[in-house]
């Protein structure tokens, strides 16, 4: 319990601080390959960390 009270405070005192990502890129990219592959969707991606977002694009065929 104190632990957990120790990091509420943290987070409170740290409000004003930019977070950059609470988890890797990797594991928004790795996440949505998995869902195309298990549903053996051919998807191509493209992905690009920037400083403010993540950007990733995907290609499904039509056909």
């Amino acid at each position: 319990k104190e632990l957990l009270k120790l990091a509420g405070e943290e987070l409170n005192n740290n409000k004003n601080k930019k977070i950059k990502s609470v988890f890797p890129a990797k594991l928004y990219v790795n996440t949505i390959k998995q869902v195309f592959d298990k549903f053996n969707i051919p998807a191509e991606y493209k992905f690009k960390d920037e400083d403010e977002f993540i950007q990733i694009t995907v290609s499904i065929p039509k056909k």
